[in-house]
C-alpha cells in the first residue's frame, strides 16, 4: 500500500524538466488546499485562485510529493490563472489515495453518497445488470478498495442485506461465536424484500450456500424465459483468495473463479485475512455465452465462520472480543445493557456545498439502565501507526463526537495497539477501563 506522508509538500517549477522544483511557501501551500483540494471549501476559493493566479503569470506548474515511490511525481496544472487542474486518468503519476489532490471535491461528495443508505424502494431494487451489449465481456481482474473510494454496487448490496437482516449488531446477550444457520436464514428472510428486477424477487435467484451455488447455476443456464438476462446472487464465506479465485475452508471442496472483477476490501494489500464473505454476481458474460458464471465478486473480512458481521481487519476483530468481555462485565456488575454495533452505511450529516470525510464508525456502543453515565460511545480501532493514516482519523473525530444529534460531544474511545511502552496486555486492560469509566456512573 502506498504511503501519503502528511509532510508531502506541494511544489512549483516550470515546465522544463531539468529544472529542480522549489516547495511553495506554508501560506501558499495550506492556500491551495483549502481552495482545491478534496475537502475544499467554497469561501478560501479566492485566496486560492490569487495564488494560481501568481505562478499562472509566471508559467510554472505544480508537483506533489505524495507518491516517493514513482519515477516522477503527480502533477497538477494551472489553467486560465483561476483554477488546477489534475493529470487525466491513465496519464502521469495519480496521487496517493491518502492525498488533499487524489480527488476533485465534487467526487468526494459522490464517495460519500456510494456510503449512504438510498430510499427503500431504490435500495430494494437492485437493478446489478444491463440488457447484453457487444462489449460485455469484463476484464478479469483482482481490485483492492478501501473506504477512500467509492463503494462497489455489490458492497452496497451486502451491506443492505446484512442490515436487513440485523447482522451488522450483537445483542446484549448474543455470544461472539453465533449459530450461521440461524444467520443464513435470516439473511434469506431479508432477501424477500429485494428484487432483482421489476418482476423477479431476490430470493428466488440468491444461493447462500456451495451446494446451492452450483443448483442456482443450474437453472440458470436453463435460460429461464421470464429474465431478459438471466442472473442471480451468491453469498458464501471464503477461507482464501489468489488470482482472482475463492477458495473454500474445506481443502476437498472445488475453488470458484472470478471471471471478472474482484474486489476485496482491506487498507493493506493483503488477501489473508480470513474468512472472507463474499457476494458474487451470476449472469452470462455475453448473449451467446452457453454457460453462465461468477461474473464480479466482493469480498470483505468477516468475524468468524459463524458470525457474518462485517469487519475490517484483525485487529477489529480482536477489539470485538474486547467488548463482548467488557459488555458481559457490566450485564453482571452494572446492570447495564449493551448492543454492539458496526456500522455499514455513512452516519455523518447531510451533505452541504462543501465536501466531508466518510462518517464511519468502527463501532457503536448502546447501552442502557439506570447505571449509565454515556448511553452512546463511539470506539475506533486504529489500524495503522503512519501519520496520514491518524491525521484522517483525527479528522473523522469531529463527525463521530455529533452523531448522537445531541448537546454534548459523543465520547470516542481508541483502542489504540500501537502505543509505545506497554505490552500488549496493559494496554488492552487500558481500553476495558476506558471503556467501563465511560459508560458506568
Amino acid at each position: 500500500m502506498r504511503v501519503c506522508l502528511v509532510n508531502a509538500m506541494l511544489k512549483f517549477s516550470t515546465n522544463q524538466s531539468h529544472v529542480t522544483p522549489i516547495a511553495l511557501s506554508p501560506d501558499e501551500d495550506r492556500k491551495l488546499r483549502l481552495a482545491f483540494g478534496r475537502f475544499a471549501e467554497g469561501r478560501h476559493r479566492s485566496d486560492g485562485e490569487d495564488v494560481v493566479s501568481k505562478h499562472y503569470e509566471l508559467k510554472h506548474r505544480f508537483l506533489f510529493d505524495c507518491r516517493p515511490d514513482a519515477p516522477h511525481a503527480p502533477l497538477l496544472f494551472l489553467v486560465a490563472g483561476t483554477h488546477i487542474r489534475r493529470e487525466v486518468d491513465g496519464r502521469g503519476t495519480p496521487h496517493d489515495e491518502g492525498c488533499d489532490f487524489f480527488r476533485e471535491p465534487q467526487e468526494q461528495k459522490k464517495l460519500i453518497v456510494s456510503y449512504r443508505r438510498q430510499k427503500p424502494e431504490d435500495e430494494h431494487q437492485l437493478n446489478l445488470l444491463r440488457n447484453f451489449r457487444d462489449d460485455d465481456t469484463p476484464p478479469r481482474l483482482t481490485a483492492h478498495v478501501t473506504t477512500n473510494r467509492s463503494r462497489p454496487k455489490l458492497a452496497r448490496v451486502l451491506c443492505s442485506l446484512l442490515h436487513e437482516a440485523k447482522l451488522d449488531r450483537l445483542y446484549p446477550t448474543e455470544p461472539l461465536r453465533g449459530n450461521r444457520e440461524k444467520q443464513i436464514l435470516h439473511l434469506e428472510d431479508a432477501a424477500a424484500s429485494y428484487s432483482l428486477s421489476s418482476d423477479q424477487k431476490l430470493s428466488r435467484w440468491l444461493a447462500t450456500s456451495l451446494g446451492d451455488y452450483y443448483s442456482l447455476k443450474k437453472r440458470l443456464d436453463e435460460k429461464p424465459e421470464n429474465l431478459k438476462r438471466p442472473h442471480g446472487l451468491f453469498i458464501e464465506t471464503f477461507d482464501r483468495i489468489e488470482n482472482n479465485t475463492l477458495y473454500p475452508k474445506r481443502a476437498d471442496l472445488k475453488p470458484i473463479s472470478v471471471t471478472g472483477k474482484l474486489a476485496v476490501f482491506g487498507e493493506g494489500e493483503t488477501t489473508r485475512r480470513p474468512p472472507y464473505l463474499v457476494i458474487g454476481l451470476l449472469s452470462q458474460p455475453r448473449r451467446n455465452a452457453a454457460h453462465v458464471e461468477l461474473l464480479n465478486a466482493y469480498a470483505h473480512p468477516c468475524l468468524a465462520w459463524d458470525r457474518l458481521t462485517l469487519v475490517d481487519s484483525q485487529l477489529e476483530r480482536e477489539t470485538l472480543a474486547i467488548l463482548i468481555a467488557c459488555r458481559d462485565e457490566l450485564a453482571k456488575k452494572s446492570n447495564i445493557t449493551m448492543t454492539i454495533e458496526k456500522p455499514l452505511f455513512d452516519i455523518g450529516p447531510r451533505e452541504t456545498e462543501d465536501p466531508r470525510e466518510l462518517c464511519l464508525p468502527d463501532f457503536i456502543l448502546r447501552c442502557r439502565g439506570e447505571g449509565v453515565s454515556q448511553p452512546l460511545v463511539v470506539i475506533e480501532t486504529m489500524g495503522y501507526d503512519d501519520p496520514a493514516y491518524r491525521e484522517r482519523k483525527q479528522r473523522m473525530r469531529a463527525l463521530f463526537e455529533r452523531i448522537g444529534r445531541g448537546d454534548h460531544p459523543v465520547p470516542v474511545i481508541e483502542y489504540d495497539r500501537f502505543k509505545s511502552g506497554k505490552t500488549a496486555a496493559e494496554i488492552d486492560r487500558h481500553f476495558l477501563q476506558t471503556i467501563r469509566g465511560t459508560i458506568a456512573k
